[in-house]
């Protein structure tokens, strides 16, 4: 297997590469909605996973802490598809 192409007409571009400008914000925006979602039900299911009765740990800090990450990632991307202004 190459690990390169000899020659830059040869190589194929990645699908995501590939795909027209009107289709880009569709899979961004599909994207965002899947990271923020994910984000959200890691937020809400820690409580059933873990219960409070141990007291608050380290394990239920750093799944809030990653369910923020996953929630923030996915609204920084909707927002900067819909509020960004596109140069064509």
């Amino acid at each position: 297997m190459k690990r390169g192409c000899a020659k830059v007409s040869s190589c194929k571009p990645a699908k995501f590469l590939a795909l027209t400008m009107e289709e880009r914000p569709l899979f961004q925006v599909v994207w965002g909605i899947i990271l923020a979602s994910a984000g959200l039900g890691v937020i809400l299911r820690i409580p059933y996973v873990f219960p409070l009765s141990s007291g608050f740990t380290f394990k239920h800090l750093s799944f809030y802490i990653l369910g923020g990450i996953l929630f923030g990632g996915g609204l920084k991307k909707l927002y900067t598809v819909f509020f960004t202004r596109r140069i064509s």
